[in-house]
């Protein structure tokens, strides 16, 4: 089975031949801007650069991923706000929100706007260069974040605990532009959206807050979206995974903070978990022998990808990368589960390369 249908077959409730090594989140690391002569910052702006350095751990490392852009900042760019690209070893920010978030609007230009175009002719480039081979991934802010991004993170959490109505009024815009970002990335080429939403994480809001306020509007964009989806949330969602379950994604994201088992037990097997090596200590720091016992573990404990529990550092080593998809060609198996007759559409079995009847057929099966 190739690096395309083992992942897409995972995220999608199937039974790939063994647990693939892949990552959903950024994935540009300096060792791989070296190999390929594609750097930060030029890569977030050129779309040759970017394809080059989005599916360059493929070719060093045999990650089962090519994925772009390299930032959560596309959107907030091209809704107004202005954007730190910082340095190669650092992800550009947000420097400078709206003056008056209250009114943020779509203009009828969005989606030729800023880097949108860039990101679009990436993946175009991607679809005909791998995409046979690769599962292409398209990462973007999610509703709250982008919410965030506009208004600023404190006034955000500060609205959701006085105006609740500012905050509603906000991610009805955000959401949309969310969603015609996410459909037009899958037209241009991607097979996968990865809907990253930091600003909605436990460490920040509520639990609660985010059940009433987040929740509501990431269903609706998994519902919209189309295609094949990922939700992340950053930190210890033990407390809103089963929210995060019902939100309708493909699959769920999630780091080391997390208890792989315990998620499972929450979730259930109508959701695929991605995840869950450290991104912030042992993929950048650790010792190779200490990536694959990680590695092991979260193996071990059921996730269906093996991935970074959040985006990679970018000064993360090489060597690091390739001992953890090591880990899961020595595991060299699937998860054993019971997976659900229906969670395919059509749509995914073509991306998968099988007909629908025979990919039913795979997904109802007992171990």
């Amino acid at each position: 089975m190739g690096p395309k249908k083992r992942v897409i077959t995972a995220l999608t409730g199937g039974v790939p031949d063994r647990v693939p090594a892949s990552c959903v989140t950024q994935l540009g690391i300096v060792d791989a801007m070296a190999a390929v002569n594609a750097y930060f910052p030029e890569a977030h702006k050129n779309a040759e650069k970017m394809a080059k350095l989005g599916s360059a751990l493929w070719e060093l490392a045999k990650l089962e991923a090519v994925r772009v852009p390299f930032c959560l900042t596309v959107i907030a760019e091209a809704l107004g706000c202005k954007i730190d690209f910082a340095t190669q070893e650092r992800t550009p920010s947000v420097k400078e929100h709206l003056a008056k978030p209250e009114k943020a609007e779509i203009p009828d230009d969005f989606l030729e706007r800023g880097r949108i175009p860039v990101v679009r002719d990436a993946l175009k480039i991607l679809r005909s260069t791998v995409g046979d081979q690769l599962p292409i991934i398209v990462g973007m802010e999610g509703p709250f974040t982008l919410a965030g991004h506009l208004a600023g993170t404190e006034q955000l959490v500060s609205w959701c605990l006085t105006a609740t109505e500012k905050v509603n009024t906000l991610m009805e815009v955000t959401t949309e532009a969310v969603t015609m970002y996410a459909k037009y990335m899958l037209k241009a080429g991607a097979d996968i959206v990865t809907i990253a939403d930091p600003t909605a994480s436990p460490n920040l809001i509520d639990p609660a807050m985010f059940k009433t306020l987040v929740k509501p509007k990431l269903a609706e964009l998994a519902e919209n979206v189309g295609g094949i989806t990922v939700l992340h949330i950053c930190g210890d969602v033990s407390k809103i995974l089963s929210d995060m379950a019902e939100c309708g994604f493909n699959g769920l994201s999630i780091e080391e903070a997390v208890d792989v088992a315990k998620a499972r037990r929450i979730v259930g097997d109508n959701v695929a978990l991605v995840g869950n090596v450290s991104a912030s200590k042992t993929l950048p720091f650790g010792t190779s022998e200490a990536v694959k016992a990680e590695s092991l573990k979260a193996l071990q404990s059921g996730v269906d990808v093996l991935a970074p529990g959040c985006g990679l550092p970018p000064i993360t080593p090489i060597q690091n990368v390739v001992a953890m998809v090591q880990a899961a060609e020595a595991w060299n198996q699937p998860r054993r589960k019971l997976a659900v007759a229906g969670a395919l559409t059509p749509e995914m079995a073509k991306a998968i390369g099988f007909g629908i009847g025979e990919a039913l057929g795979k997904m109802i099966y007992e171990r």
